[in-house]
């Protein structure tokens, strides 16, 4: 069939516990746009999507959504989520979009409501997409970067792309995506990051792996030269990385 809930304007809509499938005509889910924004605090949550031939959901003019909890399936020559424009204030969360052509694709497709932005893609499984797991194309973010860190892409290595050569997971497409730290396994138990051979940066410990009590939590580190010095846990360390697993221990710092 074609589509199976389509809206121009909404507000506070929630499309939540649905199948969505066999749709050989149109999208599952299409939110069309008549002005920006048409839309405003959408939640598409724990939803199924699986055999439609098109994007599964496919989203213009949107301010403050939420796409959290969903499994997609998408066809071996189509997309789970497409942003084609006009989108703003995005949270895409705890998703398994698996196994398609395209996974997360952010675009401006044309329809003269502009670019998207303000975008966060997290805790995602974006593994097994042949073409991306996220792909911006050239004009589809407005500017700065979009969060992407803590997924799983299929691969301890990473997502296949041109600042993580190692990397054999999902693909991700445009310099926008920041993708690092990621998850090495589909369990989401360890992370690890890209290598950083010589600036000193720091970077935020994923919330993850916080934890209450003096109860240790786990980190697994890319290899690089060695972590200097005695940090007090802040939430922060350094790069570049080692090989060892340290402990992180709240209120102390690390533990080899």
């Amino acid at each position: 069939g074609g589509s199976g809930i389509y809206a121009e304007n909404s507000t506070n809509l929630t499309i939540s516990g649905n199948e969505f499938k066999n749709h050989t005509q149109g999208n599952p889910i299409i939110l069309a746009s008549v002005a920006s924004p048409s839309h405003t605090n959408i939640v598409v949550t724990n939803n199924n999507f699986h055999d439609n031939a098109y994007s599964n959901v496919y989203v213009l003019s949107v301010s403050n959504g939420t796409f959290t909890n969903n499994t997609v399936t998408p066809a071996s020559d189509s997309t789970g989520f497409s942003f084609s424009g006009g989108n703003s204030d995005i949270t895409i969360t705890g998703n398994t979009i698996t196994n398609g052509q395209r996974g997360i694709r952010i675009e401006d497709a044309g329809y003269g409501i502009g670019s998207n932005s303000n975008f966060t893609i997290r805790e995602n499984n974006l593994s097994g997409n042949t073409e991306y797991g996220i792909g911006v194309t050239a004009g589809g973010y407005a500017s700065g970067t979009i969060n992407a860190r803590l997924n799983v892409w299929g691969a301890a290595s990473g997502p296949a792309t041109t600042t993580n050569p190692d990397g054999t997971g999902s693909p991700v497409i445009g310099n926008e995506v920041d993708f690092s730290p990621w998850y090495t396994d589909m369990t989401k138990s360890k992370i690890d990051f890209l290598t950083v051979d010589t600036t000193v940066k720091t970077a935020t410990v994923p919330e993850a792996f916080t934890s209450n009590g003096g109860t240790l939590a786990t980190m697994e580190l890319l290899s690089g030269t060695t972590l200097t010095g005695t940090l007090a846990w802040n939430g922060e360390f350094a790069f570049p990385y080692t090989t060892t697993t340290y402990n992180v221990v709240p209120g102390t710092g690390f533990a080899a």
